[in-house]
């Protein structure tokens, strides 16, 4: 928990939500990033509603109410990490992740796999460990400045779907026999399918 560089990662991790989670905080006192990877739900943020779908990321803290609710259909699987430091919200603001914001990652695989090297790092007996998750921490909030879009862009709702379509091919790819089978259990139409894999 020291801060190192003006940063200091508090807790972190991936989180496996049941069915029924509902997490509602009328304030939170540190910033909080939030990563989803899996599943669906809701979050209200900013007396505002999202939908939270693999690849949203949203912030909060410090001091701003939430409320988070898995769809029971389809948990959400969420990374997330706290943290403190001078420099903390004032890089967030660089990278245009203010505690508030929702937007969807661009290619969510590449935040995924920082957020893994941060928990690896926490984990860690180096002794330097505060330091490297302090680094992979100023890494992260760069990354998902630069790959975020807003939650209402066009482009980041089209991955968004292209994302969900290619999971459940690979999930399912022994059993699928057509494409009109893919894009009817994944509803969406057929040519739309094409496009987004062109």
């Amino acid at each position: 928990k020291d801060v190192v560089e003006g940063f200091a990662v508090m807790r972190g991790g991936l989180e496996k939500c049941r069915p029924d989670y509902d997490n509602a905080r009328a304030s939170f006192a540190h910033p909080c990033i939030e990563f989803v990877v899996r599943g669906s739900g809701t979050l209200t943020l900013n007396e505002a509603t999202h939908a939270l779908t693999p690849g949203t990321v949203f912030t909060y803290g410090p001091h701003l109410g939430h409320r988070i609710t898995a769809s029971p259909e389809a948990p959400l699987w969420k990374y997330f990490v706290v943290f403190t430091g001078a420099d903390s919200l004032r890089l967030l603001s660089q990278a245009g992740l203010s505690p508030g914001g929702v937007g969807h990652v661009a290619q969510p695989e590449r935040v995924q796999s920082i957020f893994d090297d941060l928990i690896s790092q926490g984990l860690s007996d180096h002794t330097e460990r505060a330091k490297h998750c302090a680094v992979v921490l100023q890494y992260l909030i760069l990354k998902i400045g630069e790959l975020h879009r807003p939650a209402d862009d066009s482009d980041a709702k089209a991955y968004a779907t292209y994302e969900r379509i290619r999971r459940h091919i690979a999930e399912h790819f022994e059993t699928l026999t057509s494409l009109s089978e893919i894009a009817a259990a994944c509803a969406v139409d057929e040519a739309y399918v094409c496009r987004l894999f062109r």
